[in-house]
Order: C-alpha cells, then sequence, then structure tokens
C-alpha cells in the first residue's frame, strides 16, 4: 500500500521552476532593476539560468516512481508493464511537444528563419539533446525533453534493479554509474559541448535519487525533518557544491549535487501538503490556486515561452514608443502565461485524460 499523496506541492513547485525559466529568459531581472532598481530580482533570474532544470530533474524522478507505485496499487502487481509504461510516457509528452514544435517552427517562420529540414526531423523525434548542431536551434529549451525521454526510458532498468536488488542497492548502483560515466567523461572528452556535459548516465543517478525519495516518503512514510543525519548530509553536499563550483573540472560533479541538494527544500515543502489543504484564509488559498494552476502548466510554459517571446520580438520590431514598448511586454509577460494554460486544457489535459483511460 501506498500513503495517500495529492501532487498540489509538487505542482507549486514544478511550477515555480518553470516561471524562473520564464522570467530569466524574459529578462524581468534586468527591466525591474531599469524600472525599480530592484537587485534581489537577479536571484529569480540565477535560479532559472542555474537551478531551475536541476530541479525539474529531481522532480521528475520523484514523479515517474510515483506514478508507477499507484500504478502498482492500481492493478495490484509490483512488476513493471513495460508496454502500459511506454504508452503512458508517450501519451503524457510527445502530443503536447510536436504540437509546441509546430508553432515554434512556424513563429521561426514569420520572424524569417530558415529552418533545415534535417533540424525539423531531429526535433520531431526528439534527439537534439544529442546533436552539437541542433541542441539549441528551434526552441532554446528542448534539449531538456530529450533528456527527458532518456529518463523515461532506463527507468524500467532502475526498476528492474530496485526490485532484484531493493531500494537503497539500486540508488547506489546507479550512481556508481554516473560516477563512472563522469569520470570518463571529464578524463578523455571536451566537457564544454553540451550534448557532453549533458550526457544521460552522467545524471542518472541524481535523477533516481528522485525516485528513491519519492518511495521513501510515500511509500516508507520516512520523516526526513526530524532525521538530523539528513539535514547534515544536506549541509556537507551544500558545502562541498560551494568549493568544487570554483573548478571547472567539477563542473560534472556539482550539476549532480544540484540536483540532488534540492531534495532539501523538496522534503520540507512536501511537508506542508496537509496545511495546503486544510488551509482557510482566502487569499493565501487564492496564491495557493494560481500557483497549482502555473504548476499544472509548467509543462506548457517551459515549452512555449521561447516561441512566445520570438513573436513578441516581431511585433516590437515596428513599435517605436518606449511606452507602448513596456505596455506590449507587460501584457505579452501575462499572455505567456494564459496561453501556457490554455495549451495544458487543449493539448495536454485530453490525452491525460485519454493515458487514464488505458489503464
Amino acid at each position: 500500500m501506498i500513503k495517500k499523496f495529492n501532487y498540489s506541492t509538487i505542482d507549486m513547485l514544478r511550477g515555480f521552476a518553470a516561471t524562473t525559466v520564464f522570467l530569466n529568459h524574459y529578462g524581468v531581472s534586468s527591466i525591474l532593476k531599469k524600472l525599480f532598481k530592484i537587485n534581489s530580482a537577479d536571484i529569480i533570474a540565477s535560479i532559472g539560468a542555474s537551478y531551475a532544470v536541476p530541479l525539474f530533474f529531481l522532480i521528475s524522478g520523484f514523479c515517474i516512481h510515483l506514478s508507477q507505485l499507484k500504478q502498482n496499487a492500481f492493478s495490484g502487481d509490483t512488476k513493471l508493464n513495460l508496454s502500459t509504461y511506454l504508452k503512458r510516457r508517450f501519451w503524457r509528452i510527445y502530443p503536447c511537444y510536436l504540437i509546441i514544435l509546430l508553432f515554434a517552427c512556424a513563429v521561426g517562420a514569420i520572424n524569417g528563419e530558415k529552418i533545415s529540414v534535417v533540424d525539423f526531423f531531429v526535433h520531431v523525434f526528439v534527439c537534439q539533446g544529442f546533436s552539437v548542431k541542433y541542441f539549441n536551434s528551434i526552441n532554446l529549451v528542448l534539449w531538456t525533453i530529450s533528456v527527458e525521454m532518456l529518463f523515461y526510458l532506463l527507468y524500467p532498468i532502475w526498476y528492474f534493479l530496485r526490485r532484484k536488488f531493493g531500494l537503497h542497492q539500486a540508488l547506489i548502483i546507479s550512481f556508481l554509474i554516473s560516477i563512472t560515466s563522469w569520470t570518463v567523461i571529464i578524463l578523455r572528452y571536451d566537457v564544454s559541448i553540451l550534448p557532453t556535459r549533458y550526457f544521460i548516465l552522467n545524471i542518472w543517478g541524481a535523477w533516481c535519487f528522485g525516485a528513491w525519495l519519492c518511495e521513501e516518503i510515500v511509500v516508507n512514510e520516512k520523516k526526513f525533518l526530524n532525521d538530523k543525519i539528513w539535514w547534515l548530509i544536506g549541509f556537507g553536499l551544500f558545502i562541498a557544491f560551494w568549493f568544487l563550483s570554483e573548478y571547472n573540472w567539477a563542473g560534472q560533479i556539482t550539476y549532480n549535487i544540484s540536483i540532488v541538494l534540492w531534495a532539501w527544500v523538496v522534503v520540507p515543502f512536501l511537508s506542508l501538503e496537509g496545511k495546503v489543504a486544510t488551509n482557510n484564509n482566502r487569499i493565501i488559498n487564492f496564491m495557493i490556486k494560481v500557483m497549482v494552476v502555473v504548476g499544472l502548466s509548467s509543462y506548457s510554459l517551459y515549452m512555449i515561452h521561447e516561441p512566445l517571446m520570438f513573436l513578441r520580438n516581431a511585433i516590437l520590431k515596428s513599435i517605436v514608443s518606449e511606452n507602448i514598448r513596456l505596455l506590449v511586454g507587460g501584457f505579452w509577460l501575462i499572455a505567456t502565461f494564459l496561453a501556457a494554460w490554455g495549451s495544458y486544457q487543449l493539448f495536454e489535459k485530453p490525452f491525460l485524460s485519454y493515458r487514464s483511460s488505458r489503464k
């Protein structure tokens, strides 16, 4: 049996990650600096630039394992049905991805961008994360979808290891594989090449840590908040991250640590789940609902904000007045969140419902 678990706090964390990426790419921190002299906005930009994707990866591992645990509870069988699993993953991620990819290509055409046939099909088959030339083409953020797809394909292997050897042993094996991978990468390859830096095995152990965390919390009901050793480990990892960040050769190590370290934010946030559900303050309830809505549409927000920014730029080319440009920018900021919600309703939710009906 698994502990009853609501997704609302996870949704809020996803919404936070997607929003920081969007605000960073939108240049909100520089706008706030210019208009209101607010320097603290750099924190949001820093999170969006460097730490939001690691949070996505940790949450991804958590949610994929949670989904499988729920599927097990539904079927009464602890075996992973590979066909069912792959179909569920496909319907969850690919239809919306393809629609937004086509939208990004259309926006590129409006801006006079020439997208090659090879580039297009590299993205159709979600291979951009493995290509130096097309890693950031068409839509800057889509490389992470390539990585996510491979995480999904590797998850059954981790699940097999978890069933055969146990939860902790499976986590250790996944980290040993990652340590071996980044050791080879550091010694033999150019770590400045993006597909090399984000090679899937380099960060597989950290992703699996999210799955491990899920089972410890949801099934084993581990009380990390009261565990002194847990917090000492977190402090030690933070010190290691701070120290190793000074060295270029340690980039593979620090990226893994940045994924894992989010667990020390996620754990206390998940502990608020019951309080979120029983809160009676209208203002707080409204803010929670907004955060959950952003979280539900975070996948669409993450992918659609880049092409919408390019569309905004095409419009701004013909506007000279600085005040009108600011108005268009402010409107576009809000419109992007609305577009992401619309994308969720039109292109994600129907396929999520279809996927659920195919259990």
